[in-house]
């Protein structure tokens, strides 16, 4: 349980998967060993799949995430991969945020589909 990820250089993206109850820590830990993974290319996508995550993440480790996140010379994807309706408010506020980053925020409930985007030019 917890947050976990996987570089797939191959299609450019990488998996973000958050099940079970988490805390500022957890998401913390997990976006700084990604910033320093030697597989991370500036230019990867994101799917970050929350459907089997417990709990909602708090708006001060939101905004500490999001500061975070590099800005990107050229537009980066990430797509939501929900179950909740409370998942979609959250994605729409990091869409806010990563906006001015280049980065392009979609909500999807189907993984193929989510990955179908991604892999759009």
């Amino acid at each position: 349980m917890g947050i976990t990820y996987k570089i797939d250089t191959a299609r450019n993206t990488v998996y973000i998967t958050v099940s079970g109850t988490t805390d500022a820590s957890d998401w913390i830990r997990c976006f700084s060993e990604f910033r320093d993974d030697e597989l991370r290319t500036d230019g990867l996508n994101v799917l970050l799949d929350v459907r089997k995550h417990e709990n909602v993440i708090d708006t001060r480790t939101l905004l500490s995430l999001m500061g975070m996140a590099p800005e990107h010379d050229k537009p980066i994807k990430w797509a939501f991969l929900v179950s909740r309706v409370v998942s979609v408010g959250i994605a729409n506020m990091v869409s806010v945020h990563l906006k001015k980053k280049n980065v392009q925020v979609e909500v999807f409930e189907n993984e193929a589909e989510a990955e179908d985007w991604l892999s759009e030019k």
